[in-house]
């Protein structure tokens, strides 16, 4: 658009508006070939990220399996404990399972990020 209005009509453009136009379109490329080395960059890293988000999704597998267990052995429904105690193991427990859920939701967001199977 621009070539064709300095071509055609020279005394329409000022010297400040061809300069700025030539800018920009420097600023454009440039930004162009960012963004291609930012797209090679997380290409290169891509592999590396998806096996990190497996390995993460195999220890909170285990970690999930050790707080059932914890729960059901050392939590709040243990016999003969005070009603406080077992608010305070109910409190622990809650705080555990909310790290872990967080957990969950964010590895399962990564999953739908990488197409794998939920």
């Amino acid at each position: 658009m621009y070539s064709l209005i300095e071509n055609q009509l020279t005394d329409v453009m000022d010297r400040d508006e061809l300069d700025q136009q030539k800018n920009l379109s420097k600023q454009w490329d440039a930004l162009v070939e960012n963004a291609f080395v930012v797209r090679d960059q997380l290409h290169d890293e891509q592999a590396e990220f998806k096996m990190q988000l497996i390995l993460n999704i195999e220890k909170l597998v285990v970690d999930v399996h050790e707080f059932k267990k914890d729960f059901d052995t050392k939590g709040p429904k243990q016999p003969n404990l005070s009603p406080g105690e077992a608010l305070n193991k109910l409190k622990d427990f809650k705080e555990q399972f909310s790290v872990l859920d967080r957990k969950y939701h964010q590895y399962r967001n990564g999953e739908n990020l990488f197409g794998l199977p939920n």
